[in-house]
């Protein structure tokens, strides 16, 4: 990293534009509540799905996989909202715009196997 970019990253500059630090800081105290809320949204999915399959109660251990595997890509893709955020021209808009398509996505994607399960297996 050069001089240049470093002093880009680290310090606010005349056109106002955040400090890559800023924006790092930014979005990590979003991280919760990013977590917070597709982590409601994705149980209420599957049991949604227990619901209209009418399965009985499961143990959530068996669960455990998915959702670890549902949370890791969750914030991985999380974590592409600042690195995006970093090339752009950096803003107070662009984080939240940004956080707000990126969460809504996600919730997208949680309830969609719900809505398959609804169409596809409801009886």
């Amino acid at each position: 990293m050069d001089r240049e970019s470093l002093d880009d990253f680290l310090v606010e500059n005349a056109n106002n534009k955040r400090t890559g630090k800023a924006v790092y800081l930014w979005w990590e105290r979003q991280r919760l509540k990013y977590n917070a809320i597709c982590f409601a949204i994705g149980m209420m999915s599957v049991f949604g799905i227990q619901t209209v399959m009418k399965l009985p109660s499961i143990d959530f251990g068996l669960y455990a996989g998915a959702i670890i595997i549902v949370a890791l890509l969750g914030n991985l893709f999380y974590f592409s909202g600042w690195f995006i955020e970093l090339f752009t021209n950096r803003n107070e808009k662009v984080g939240p715009t940004l956080f707000f398509l990126g969460t809504l996505f996600s919730a997208i994607v949680l309830v969609v196997p719900f809505f398959i399960v609804l169409i596809f297996f409801a009886r």
